[in-house]
């Protein structure tokens, strides 16, 4: 009993320790951000503006007209029972997540978490059900990892579907584990028949714009962010295929485009440079992460997290079994 309580105190020492340094140092970032933004206001101003072009030319057309058609369809009836029920019994899902579950698959991050607090807040399912699909439903879509990061960082549009084939099977995977001991939910038959109020869909469509509006801000900060980091790594690391490396991987964990294009650049076999990118896609980064917290209510923070570092460990593992048949 003695062992176990020292045991315990020493791992809440650490706990706190960590978190402590933790706030440190995201301190000393902030304040390193701020002084890149002042020491140089031109790319700063440059890294903005790519960012915001960025989300007005190719984010949010391609998302918002998934997103908009998505949250519309959480107000109406589920999915027929037929084609829902098969899916429901192996990810204990009710009918209604199901279709947030398949739009979610390919339409790209962070839709789930979008669609998952809709259902919540419209009380059709219940808040560990949420939490849970909200946890393996934000992924990279098709339409980014095949034309952006297979044709254009890796020059073969074939890598950008394996990398997709390998973050979409570790979610499913992932989907199915957290499934376990979980009791399929009942039907909520009153609420999914229950046809929507002309209210209740305006309000559907300014929450979706609402929704693209936090995309913007987090795409905006994170791009600023990896700029400085980048400029610090450049400044405080040699040059070097190992500072290459540290520098891909950091901006990867942050961002997952830039990360993405960074790991593209690397020059190490095909294999490991697949392995890292799966796992930057399976994982999406600290940008991805904010975005789904700002999502909606479905989404619990640490649970989030854990599942992301999970898709993210066996995106990485199924992309470079992949990868050999390249």
């Amino acid at each position: 009993m003695t062992t176990s309580k020292s045991r315990g105190s020493r791992a809440h020492r650490l706990l706190g320790y960590a978190k402590g340094r933790g706030g440190q140092i995201c301190l000393l970032l902030l304040g390193g951000l701020v002084l890149f933004a002042l020491r140089d206001a031109d790319l700063l101003a440059r890294t903005v503006s790519d960012a915001l072009s960025l989300c007005v030319r190719q984010v949010i057309p391609v998302l918002f007209p998934i997103a908009a058609a998505g949250g519309l369809l959480t107000c109406f009836a589920a999915p027929p029972a037929f084609l829902c029920r098969p899916i429901g019994r192996l990810f204990r899902l009710s009918d209604a997540s199901v279709g947030v579950l398949v739009i979610a698959l390919v339409s790209g991050f962070p839709i789930g978490a979008m669609l998952a607090s809709r259902l919540l807040e419209a009380g059709r399912i219940g808040r560990e059900e949420a939490s849970r699909l909200a946890c393996y439903t934000n992924n990279a879509s098709a339409a980014f990892l095949t034309g952006c990061v297979g044709a254009r960082f890796f020059g073969d549009r074939r890598i950008g579907w394996m990398l997709w084939i390998a973050s979409t099977a570790a979610a499913l995977t992932v989907g199915i584990l957290m499934a376990r001991r979980t009791p399929h939910p009942a039907p909520n038959e009153a609420k999914d028949r229950t046809l929507p109020t002309p209210a209740a869909l305006a309000q559907s469509l300014k929450a979706t714009g609402q929704g693209m509006l936090n995309l913007t801000v987090f795409v905006v900060f994170f791009a600023v962010f990896r700029a400085f980091l980048d400029r610090a790594l450049i400044a405080l690391l040699p040059s070097g295929e190992l500072s290459a490396l540290v520098q891909a991987v950091t901006a990867a964990f942050f961002e997952i485009t830039g990360g993405l294009a960074a790991v593209a650049d690397l020059s190490l076999l095909l294999p490991l440079r697949m392995g890292l990118a799966g796992a930057a896609a399976g994982f999406g980064g600290i940008s991805v992460f904010m975005q789904c917290m700002a999502a909606g209510s479905a989404v619990q923070g640490d649970r989030l997290l854990k599942a992301r570092l999970v898709i993210g460990l066996l995106s990485g593992i199924f992309a470079v079994l992949l990868s050999f048949a390249l």
